[in-house]
């Protein structure tokens, strides 16, 4: 049996976040130290990131993944891990605790025959995620940290058959990946589309663990919306997180409301916390998933700028990307973001989210402090590199 993704790190004291790397633009994908196993800035319990209050939680696991991350986000892979040992703790890694009002065994009844699990092989090794079922030709969604690198990608259904699958799309920038696989008449997920409130029962299921042929279920509530988090390769926003338990294997596997219809795809864990666990909200990214089944990948707007935040309030540019929509504005560094489209921006994670919030090609307005005067500059924005 080889060794699994290894204890997450003790949560350690919090320190102020560091200023972006030299050279990375925050509206780009910034990447921050590559710990194995482990990511950057999480927005506090408080609410989401904010300036100089922000602080780093480490010891967050993208991905819930069997195998920890190597150096680069590649995912560093492990072979089946085997049955555990009755009364191991593994093994207890299986049982749930019941939530008031929700009917586990219906929802499973529901969801468990369209939920997979996933194998890859690579150069790194072999390792285990989750997937789950979106139309009964054989398309199914997953994290893209799950099969990041992969050389082969296997899917185990509920009946019993594995067959290779095919990697359609992937968008890291997202962690989103849609995989196909040859078969008809498949067990669906409903997705659910309206947004998902504090307090709401959820069932995570997923290959924890690779603990065996049937999935782990876990019980718990949503937590809190609208988290963002830093990962090694991405910002991810507008993540549910839950305390429903989310193990090493989660990774890609469906977050289900009592109806028995997908909230959540589960992302990461924050190790050395006590139950908080991250899934993006499908509510969110329905057209991603979409565009990712046909081989695209659907475009982010990018405004080509470094910031930091500003000790009177703001987001000063410390670097212009040349070319970019910034640079055609005639936006510099030392200039001061104040507003966007007449909204104030209190510090660089508010020009990120107006960003993130447009399309390639929208309008942006944009007051700057300047010199000692506040001038507006129009900017068209473009769209973010792919690489």
């Amino acid at each position: 049996m080889s060794d699994l993704h290894g204890p997450l790190p003790t949560l350690p004291t919090l320190t102020p976040e560091p200023a972006a790397p030299a050279g990375v633009s925050p509206d780009t994908t910034a990447t921050w130290p590559a710990t194995p196993g482990a990511v950057g800035p999480v927005a506090p319990a408080g609410g989401r990131n904010r300036g100089r209050g922000r602080t780093l939680l480490a010891g967050v696991a993208l991905g819930a993944l069997v195998g920890g991350l190597a150096g680069g986000g590649v995912v560093a892979l492990t072979t089946d891990p085997g049955t555990p040992a009755p009364g191991s703790i593994a093994a207890a890694a299986i049982s749930t605790v019941p939530v008031e009002g929700l009917d586990v065994g219906a929802v499973l009844a529901r969801v468990e025959p369209a939920v997979v699990a996933i194998a890859t092989t690579a150069a790194t090794g072999s390792g285990a995620g989750s997937g789950f079922i979106v139309t009964a030709d054989g398309t199914v969604v997953t994290n893209a940290h799950v099969v990041e690198g992969a050389q082969r990608i296997q899917v185990r259904l509920a009946d019993g058959r594995t067959l290779d699958a095919e990697l359609l799309g992937s968008d890291p920038s997202r962690d989103l990946a849609v995989l196909a696989v040859d078969a008809t008449g498949l067990p669906v997920v409903e997705l659910a589309t309206d947004p998902v409130g504090v307090g709401q029962p959820v069932v995570a299921i997923g290959n924890a663990l690779g603990l065996g042929d049937t999935p782990t279920v876990t019980t718990g509530i949503v937590s809190a919306v609208d988290r963002s988090i830093q990962t090694p390769g991405a910002r991810l926003r507008n993540l549910l997180q839950t305390d429903a338990a989310i193990n090493p294997g989660n990774s890609g596997g469906p977050l289900v409301d009592a109806r028995g219809r997908v909230v959540g795809i589960n992302t990461a864990i924050a190790g050395g916390a006590n139950n908080i666990g991250f899934a993006i909200a499908v509510s969110e990214v329905g057209d991603v998933i979409d565009g990712l089944a046909t081989g695209e990948v659907p475009a982010r707007a990018f405004l080509g700028v470094g910031l930091e935040d500003a000790v009177d309030g703001g987001a000063r540019i410390t670097q212009v990307t040349p070319g970019s929509a910034a640079d055609r504005a005639g936006l510099e560094a030392g200039d001061v973001i104040v507003a966007i489209a007449g909204a104030p921006i209190a510090d660089a994670d508010d020009v990120i989210d107006a960003v993130d919030d447009r399309a390639p090609g929208d309008p942006a307005e944009l007051e700057v402090r300047r010199a000692g005067a506040t001038v507006s500059v129009s900017v068209t924005l473009g769209s973010r590199p792919t690489s």
